[in-house]
């Protein structure tokens, strides 16, 4: 028996013995079943008696008013589920909205900072566009020399080049004469130094 929104259906089912005569006499019994069906729609009304089959089955009757009057367990959790899923998007929403003003804020800072970086970078790589001037500036006049002071000459052997003169300044002790005759030998002059930085 199955009860849906209110209609009760009922299958009985009978058994009918039929006899049946052989042709030695003897009888022998066949079972026929028989299937009936039965639907009662109880009315509206309060007062009116049920028509159910069964209404004397007190434990049928609970269990149908259970089923009639609860909750379908599958529509309790869909329903829960969809709660659930739209106070989650609610509160993803609600946090996207609140934290948006900071990130725009840590955006900014950043964006000030690269901004700041880039114009530190670009002076220093003028600088350093100007120290290379600089320095091959620097390097080329090397090249050249100095104008300001005279070029070093050729000196011969064991002699010194100071100031544009050569000197020779012998190992030996000589006596004044004998020191002015080498130097005429040599092709020099006898000198006396009278500066510090030649005596050095």
């Amino acid at each position: 028996m199955s009860m849906s929104e209110g209609i009760v259906h009922a299958d009985v089912k009978f058994k009918k013995h039929q006899r049946t005569e052989g042709k030695d006499g003897a009888t022998a019994s066949t079972v026929n079943d028989a299937t009936y069906s039965e639907i009662s729609i109880p009315r509206t009304g309060r007062n009116q008696p049920s028509t159910d089959t069964n209404a004397g089955d007190s434990d049928s009757q609970e269990g149908s008013k259970v089923r009639a009057g609860g909750c379908d367990p599958v529509k309790v959790v869909l329903v829960t589920l969809c709660f659930l899923l739209m106070g989650t998007v609610i509160g993803l929403r609600f946090l996207y909205n609140s934290n948006l003003p900071t990130k725009n804020t840590e955006l900014q800072i950043l964006q000030a900072a690269y901004d700041r970086n880039l114009t530190d970078l670009m002076i220093k790589n003028r600088e350093l566009q100007e120290l290379q001037v600089k320095i091959k500036d620097l390097q080329e006049n090397e090249r050249a020399g100095n104008k300001d002071y005279p070029k070093p000459r050729n000196c011969a052997k064991d002699w010194e080049y100071y100031g544009g003169k050569c000197y020779y300044f012998s190992p030996d002790e000589l006596t004044w004469a004998q020191s002015r005759d080498e130097c005429i030998t040599r092709g020099g002059h006898l000198v006396i130094i009278g500066s510090l930085e030649e005596q050095v």
